[in-house]
This record gives C-alpha cells, structure tokens and sequence, in this order.
C-alpha cells in the first residue's frame, strides 16, 4: 500500500517537534515523489497499475483592473488527455495584498498547455501576482 501524507495540527504558540519536522519532511518528500510521476494512460482509482501525471509551477502573471492580464502556460510533463487544473493566488508578501487583489481563472486548456487571466476583485493597482498552479490526470 502507498504510503500517506501524515496528518499534523499545529496551533499558534505551539513548539515545533523534531517529530512534527520530520512529518513535514515526509510529507514533501511525498509530493515531490508525486510530482516526478511518469507519463502513463490513467486507470480506474485504485486499479493497478494505474498511473498519475502531475505537474505544478508558480508563475508571476500579469494583473490590470481591466481584467485582461494573462499568461499561456506550457506543461513541462506529457498528458495524454487535457488535465483537471487547479490555481491559487500566492502572494510572496502582504504589502500589496489589498490593492492587488485577483483571482485566476483558467480560460482555455490543453494536453499541452493551458491560459490562466487574471479577474480583477476589487483590485485598485495594477502588477503582476504569483499562481500556483497543478494539473493531473
């Protein structure tokens, strides 16, 4: 059986373990064992030998107030199919947090590519903001 990313709970004022350190060093190793998979045609869940492909980045793509800010991303890994694809905002610091305010949003996608747009919520300056992003199959 594969084995699983370990659960950790960590509140606010709580020590950091070699135990919780050494979970969190499983856990990445974990994915990045994941993110190394081979190009393979995907099975049922859990049939054997079914194979995943995933691949992720975090690009800095471009915002305007106008909505029109975007980015064609090609994949680094091979898909045999369009992969599901998945994007999140990283901001790398808080200072322009308020005024840079974005969602992504996948416009079109591929085998091999995909185009991710900035939209605009509430936004009042215009920049360029981090996605991060992973397809799979």
């Amino acid at each position: 059986m594969a084995e699983q990313l370990k659960s950790m709970n960590v509140n606010e004022g709580d020590p950091i373990t070699s135990e919780l350190l050494s979970n969190m060093v499983s856990n990445i190793n974990l994915i990045n064992a994941m993110a190394s998979s081979t190009t393979g045609t995907p099975g049922a869940p859990g049939a054997p030998g079914a194979t995943q492909v995933i691949d992720t980045g975090r690009p800095s793509v471009p915002c305007n107030t106008a909505g029109t800010g975007e980015l064609t991303i090609t994949f680094k890994k091979t898909f045999s199919v369009r992969p599901n694809i998945v994007c999140t905002v990283w901001q790398s610091s808080g200072k322009n947090f308020l005024t840079h305010k974005y969602i992504p949003v996948v416009t079109t996608a591929s085998a091999t590519e995909f185009t991710v747009r900035m939209m605009p919520v509430g936004a009042t300056a215009n920049g360029n903001v981090y996605v991060q992003w992973i397809a799979t199959i």
